[in-house]
């Protein structure tokens, strides 16, 4: 019986001002690159050489024994799953191994095939992922950072349906810029759990529901996008509850820096790459030092105000 091959396919997208290549036979691996970041994706690439690349391909990740397991960039939660990726820093690509007779959660496929491999490949043009929301009003930009559950996208869209401009609700970039760190033109999707939709449901035409990823995403047309990237200048940690007072406090910038340590992108890093890993956390510094962090503790009943709350700060 005669078996049909996996259809590659290659495609570019414009990060910042670099291209990157993206080389692929899984075609649920494109289909969520194309879906999350649709104002990347490039109908025709530049005339220059992609900056850097990205291999996906279906192929079982080998064993601890042979080179992939003593490469960079393997996160043993993902094996489990079939997912492994290495990255080849002075060439600028990484390589993705995809086992697809495993059951690998679409969630684990974007990030930790596409973006966790596009963080380390980031970091020799002096630029990073933050596993963080990132807002601006045009001129400053708000980072809103912590784990997941906290409220970053509910957040992001309370922002969003505030005017602000939204670029992305999970993973800003950051770069160093004129005046401090800024936040770079990577722009998402933005997603909201089904739970959270109660504190929208006004504004519940705005979203369509993704049934393969159980998500509700705010239509394309209905996201605030913004033209450049925006200095930093207020970093909010979240922490949500049911009820209770809300709480805002002004964290030291030792305080902002520690958690910021906590992030997965860096963790990754500076396990991998120390070289990079010290640029990655000078980044840190720069940000810690250059922007007013906050801790907030918030309730449903805090969702729609948190907007005007944190512009007076």
């Amino acid at each position: 019986m005669k078996t049909t091959r996996p259809q590659k396919q290659r495609f570019f997208l414009r990060v910042e001002n670099f291209e990157v290549e993206i080389n692929t036979d899984v075609a649920e691996y494109a289909r969520l690159v194309r879906f999350y970041l649709p104002s990347h994706v490039l109908t025709k690439h530049g005339q220059t050489a992609p900056a850097m690349r990205i291999d996906a391909c279906r192929r079982r990740p080998e064993t601890s024994e042979d080179p992939w397991g003593k490469d960079l960039g393997f996160l043993s939660e993902l094996r489990r799953y079939g997912l492994a990726w290495r990255a080849d820093m002075p060439r600028r690509c990484a390589t993705v191994a995809i086992d697809d007779r495993k059951r690998l959660p679409v969630g684990l496929l974007y990030h930790g095939g596409f973006l966790f491999p596009l963080s380390l490949l980031l970091l020799p043009f002096r630029a990073a992922l933050i596993h963080g929301g990132l807002i601006s009003d045009g001129k400053r930009a708000v980072l809103v950072i912590g784990t997941s559950g906290v409220g970053k996208s509910t957040l992001a869209v309370s922002f969003n349906s505030a005017g602000f401009f939204c670029f992305t609700d999970e993973h800003a970039l950051l770069r160093r810029g004129r005046g401090g760190v800024h936040g770079g033109r990577f722009l998402s999707r933005v997603a909201l759990p089904v739970l959270s939709m109660r504190n929208f449901k006004d504004q519940k035409t705005l979203f369509s529901w993704e049934s393969s990823i159980g998500k509700y995403f705010l239509k394309p047309a209905a996201q605030n996008l913004p033209v450049a990237a925006c200095r930093i200048d207020k970093i909010v940690f979240p922490r949500f509850a049911l009820s209770g007072p809300r709480r805002i406090h002004r964290l030291r910038p030792s305080e902002v820096f520690k958690r910021l340590l906590c992030d997965d992108y860096y963790y990754h890093s500076s396990s991998h790459l120390e070289s990079y890993g010290r640029d990655h956390l000078n980044l840190f510094t720069d940000l810690a030092g250059s922007a007013a962090g906050y801790s907030l503790r918030y309730t449903p009943n805090d969702v729609r105000r948190i907007p005007e709350l944190i512009g007076q700060l």
